[in-house]
């Protein structure tokens, strides 16, 4: 090997090294902008899981409040339902008390009417034998 060789070789060995180093910076920094981002997604992940975890606890405490506005609900029908059978009931008792009434005034009624009669013949008997005296 010659002397321009020699020297074109260590030229080239010089800009190798250079070369080398600027790669290994550049690495180096990929790694830590690499890193940083990694650490960035890491955070993101962990308020997504955090905000995954709250949204169920809320989505059951709601359809825990539904389900006892469910129950609520129901109890309040089936007291109503039971008002409401009540009052048919009496309702019912009603009508049997006041078809009882009506026959028990449709009797008064013939009675007083059987009764007015007499009195109304007594007292055209009583006011005849006036008249013929």
């Amino acid at each position: 090997m010659n002397d321009d060789e020699l020297n074109q070789l260590r030229q080239d060995t010089a800009t190798a090294l250079y070369l080398a180093k600027g790669a290994d910076r550049d690495v180096a920094e990929v790694r830590s902008e690499l890193r940083a981002h990694r650490s960035v997604l890491n955070a993101l992940r962990e308020d997504q899981v955090d905000l995954r975890h709250e949204m169920r606890d809320g989505f059951a405490k709601v359809n825990d409040e539904f389900a006892e506005v469910r129950r609520e609900m129901r109890a309040g029908f089936k007291a109503h339902a039971e008002v409401i059978n009540a009052l048919r009931e009496d309702q019912i008792d009603l009508r049997g008390e006041f078809a009882a009434m009506r026959v028990d005034m449709q009797h008064g009624f013939s009675t007083m009417s059987v009764g007015m009669a007499q009195i109304t013949a007594l007292l055209t008997n009583e006011i005849n034998e006036r008249d013929d005296d």
